[in-house]
């Protein structure tokens, strides 16, 4: 499910889907790519991880999923580490939102999703 706040979709000139947070691929010392080769297309990063995850049904590659919650725990690690400032990257916001459930409960979660939406919003007006 993708949160998106109801001010952002009325001011989009264009419908956001999570086809919009494709990004290409990262180089792999950086936005949390590795070098583990899980389907043999390529190096594993946020995005790639996703699309497995989102594709598999059952259980999920072990490697893809140490990836991500490795990926999720280091996020939350930095949204807490900064409460009230950091700003998730479109790619962190990807794995973040795979997993927002775990953190509904903590306020947090919204400031964080708030940030990331005000940040995009702003990045759109300019």
């Amino acid at each position: 499910m993708l949160l998106i706040p109801a001010s952002i979709r009325a001011k989009a000139s264009f419908a956001l889907s999570p086809l919009h947070l494709k990004l290409p691929s990262q180089n792999i010392n950086t936005m949390g790519g590795n070098n583990s080769n899980v389907d043999g297309v390529g190096d594993l990063n946020y995005q790639r991880a996703l699309d497995i995850a989102r594709n598999t049904e059952g259980k999920l590659d072990p490697t893809v999923n140490n990836f991500l919650e490795t990926a999720i725990r280091d996020i939350w690690g930095r949204i807490q580490t900064q409460p009230d400032t950091y700003v998730l990257t479109k790619d962190e916001f990807a794995v973040f939102n795979f997993f927002v459930r775990r953190f509904d409960r903590f306020s947090e979660t919204e400031r964080a999703i708030a940030r990331y939406w005000q940040n995009a919003r702003e990045t759109i007006a300019r």
